[in-house]
């Protein structure tokens, strides 16, 4: 019977060991096993096996060791590297220190593994012939290191092949080998490269950040992080390291080790995408408050509408001599001004009504710069740079000029101290497919651009992206309120444009405002000057506040007209359906229990089409300035009531019925 020779395998790897176990085990070697060098000595000086397979990076004791070892007890042991370094001086110290053969992993092929292994066994048989055994290492050894050669050669094809960066450097940090795809990145020939240090390829901010990772290979540490370097002609771009140490052949740290991936596109996408998610956030943020305003405005203008109702009718009883009159007057003017400021909450809420018409934008930037040339300080120089040609938008011109004003204002603040110049810029613009997904507010289409810039003091990224909130303010509490910008983005918006703010500390902030072209001529205007016409009409009057209904009574009676109230709009349907002839006009609430004031209104047109029906609201989403005459309202008055404004509108009411009638 045969010989059953005894292989022993020595490998960290149980995978590697288990499958050339089971395959020699099939071809009749009986297998022995080993998971580390110091194992492996033990059960070679145990049951001298005939032949070693011997892998080369093992903890405890490195297949160079057992190499020299064994080749010292017992020098007639073959003993074959199986080894996945592909490392030529690898090869050529495991023969020098006396490896009969180098099989390189993962093994592809087992049968030539045991073709090397009976080769081996078979030269065991020649050391009884020195001379022949002399020839036969030294050829087997020009086989081998062509071999590796060969393996280096590919090794280096595929490595030139990749798109991803190599930069292998040593202990000084200095650039030992690079991939052509790597020099490419950086728009250098491989050899500008190659014996200068990796800070070259990094701007100011992290040459120093790339060294301390160099540090860190050298003590053997590996990690996977994101940097930004720096092209040959000075473009910064990002990049994603995946770093780790450079070993030399005997297992020492020698190096540096780094696949480099170009990431800038995903790094674009990313800013990109932070950027609509925080406008998405600020406009959701905006929305809430808008509604919140909304509330605030209706409550609020209900209680100004008894306020200045009977104020100014107190007015119209008092004699002129009478020293109450300057009391009412101060009265009425704060207000007006509590008036204006509802108007200003719901403008940055979009939810106010303007007066808007063609407008040519540059008249009315002509206008705000004449007047801020005598309002801030001579160490502001202004420019200006407005395209003459360009067309007319559809605004309240009263409200672009307060954002204007806001703006340049805000700008001439920011150079406080200092010398400073404020741009005014003023062109057209297309907003593409690809700018409106970045600016959610906009849509495609040409606009008219303002752009207002300051060398200022600037803003951090943390500011920016506040400033827009009502009540926020960089300024001392004497300087200011919080509400300018909140009203400039709300104007902004309620007008279909856009506003983006770029800012960076000391390095001063650019404003540019998107606006729309105009595309209708609707105009309306009420003359200040007509005397307060009257009648003697008969007028039914609807709201649920019992103040609002009473000097609204008492307003209209002094007109001349016979009214009717009523705080419940369900009493005032039922009222109304019982004699339907008897009222020429109806005025509403809208805000009201049980029936609003639409419905309310859906219901008396249904039994007389013709009655004209004025709305009266301190504000509503449903009905507006825009849509009221599609919900069956001949006029509409924002609260609170003003003497005037209700006498104009309840005349007209009645005279377009008359009009139409005859």
């Amino acid at each position: 019977m045969a010989k059953r020779f005894r292989i022993l395998t020595i490998d960290d790897e149980e995978a590697v060991r288990r499958s050339i176990k089971y395959y020699l085990e099939d071809s009749d070697f009986e297998v022995l096993e080993a998971c580390n060098g110091r194992e492996g000595l033990e059960v070679f000086r145990r049951d001298t096996p005939d032949l070693i397979l011997c892998d080369l990076r093992m903890p405890e004791v490195d297949g160079l060791q057992v190499l020299a070892t064994v080749t010292a007890e017992a020098p007639d042991t073959p003993i074959i590297i199986v080894s996945g370094t592909g490392v030529l001086g690898d090869a050529i110290e495991a023969v020098r220190l006396g490896a009969w053969n180098y099989v390189l992993k993962p093994i592809q092929d087992m049968g030539a593994l045991e073709f090397a292994i009976n080769s081996a066994l078979e030269r065991a048989k020649l050391r009884l012939d020195n001379h022949a055994y002399q020839a036969h290492l030294e050829l087997e050894v020009e086989r081998r290191t062509q071999a590796l050669r060969e393996s280096e050669t590919r090794f280096r094809t595929v490595v030139e092949s990749l798109n991803e960066g190599i930069v292998i450097t040593d202990e000084s940090d200095v650039v030992t080998y690079i991939n052509s795809r790597m020099a490419e990145m950086c728009g250098y020939a491989t050899a500008e490269l190659v014996g200068r240090p990796t800070g070259v390829m990094g701007p100011d901010h992290v040459r120093d950040a790339l060294r301390v990772k160099t540090n860190d290979r050298l003590r053997g540490i590996a990690e996977v992080y994101e940097t930004q370097l720096i092209r040959k002609s000075g473009e910064v771009f990002w990049v994603e390291i995946s770093a780790g140490p450079y070993p030399s052949p005997d297992g020492t740290i020698i190096g540096s080790l780094s696949i480099v991936r170009d990431i800038t596109g995903r790094k674009r996408a990313e800013q990109d995408h932070e950027k609509l998610e925080a406008q998405l956030r600020r406009s959701q943020k905006m929305e809430t408050i808008g509604t919140l305003a909304g509330g605030v405005a209706h409550d609020f203008n209900n209680i100004l509408t008894p306020i200045m109702g009977y104020s100014e009718m107190a007015m119209i009883h008092l004699e002129k001599q009478s020293p109450a009159r300057a009391d009412l007057e101060e009265i009425i003017v704060a207000a007006h001004r509590a008036k204006d400021l509802v108007r200003q909450i719901l403008t940055f809420s979009r939810q106010g009504e303007e007066e808007r018409k063609p407008v040519l934008l540059q008249l009315i930037v002509k206008e705000a710069l004449n007047l801020l040339r005598a309002s801030i300080p001579v160490t502001v120089a202004i420019r200006e740079s407005i395209k003459q040609d360009i067309g007319a938008i559809h605004c309240d011109p009263t409200q672009i000029h307060q954002v204007l004003m806001n703006l340049c204002i805000n700008a001439a603040h920011a150079m406080k101290g200092r010398t400073g110049i404020l741009e005014v810029k003023l062109d057209t613009f297309y907003v593409d497919a690809e700018f409106s997904c970045l600016h959610v507010n906009l849509s495609e289409g040409q606009y008219v651009r303002m752009t207002i810039s300051d060398n200022g003091h600037g803003m951090d990224r943390a500011t920016t992206e506040r400033i827009f909130e009502p009540f926020f303010t960089t300024k001392s509490v004497d300087e200011g309120t919080g509400l300018g910008l909140s009203v400039v983005h709300g104007i902004v918006t309620a007008h279909g444009g856009g506003i983006s703010v770029y800012s960076e500390p000391e390095q001063g902030t650019t404003f540019q405002v998107y606006l729309p072209y105009a595309t209708s001529n609707e105009r309306g205007d009420l003359d200040d000057e007509l005397p307060v016409p009257t009648g003697s009409e008969r007028i039914l009057f609807v709201d649920d506040e019992l103040p609002n209904t009473l000097m609204a009574k008492q307003m209209l009676a002094s007109l001349g007209y016979d009214v009717v109230i009523r705080t419940s709009s369900v009493e005032a349907l039922e009222m109304f359906l019982k004699n339907p002839n008897r009222y020429d006009l109806v005025i509403t609430d809208q805000t009201m229990p049980q029936i609003t004031g639409n419905e309310l209104a859906q219901e008396i047109l249904k039994v007389r089409p013709d009655m004209p029906i004025i709305l009266v609201t301190g504000f509503s989403e449903t009905v507006t300035a825009t849509n009221y005459r599609e919900m069956g309202f001949c006029a509409y008055i924002m609260k609170p009531l003003i003497y005037r404004d209700l006498a104009l509108t309840v005349r007209n009411a009645l005279k377009e019925v008359t009009n139409e009638i005859h």
